[in-house]
């Protein structure tokens, strides 16, 4: 049973002012904060990957390492707050609880 509630090896801030502590709070900041259009990037589609494995027990610090990687490069392209009319369902690779 995937354990979503791991902590990632260090704090992630997002350009929000958010801290990502979990994978539970990573997949929360990705479903509910990030654009539809940020969400299908490379860089969170590996992130998720590792997440979903982290949570099932995998490398904890490539989880971190992807979600960090997604985070800057996602900063370079996202600049405004998201309306919440736009924002995207869960994906649903990072909602299989």
């Amino acid at each position: 049973m995937p354990n979503w509630n791991r902590k990632l090896t260090r704090d992630l801030k997002t350009r929000e002012e958010t801290i990502l502590r979990t994978l539970d709070d990573v997949i929360r900041y990705a479903t509910d904060v990030l654009p539809k259009y940020l969400q299908t990037q490379n860089q969170w589609n590996h992130a998720a990957i590792l997440i979903d494995k982290a949570a099932n027990g995998g490398d904890i610090e490539a989880a971190t390492e992807a979600v960090d990687n997604a985070l800057f490069l996602s900063a370079r392209k996202y600049f405004k707050p998201v309306p919440p009319e736009t924002r995207s369902k869960p994906m649903a690779i990072m909602r299989r609880r």
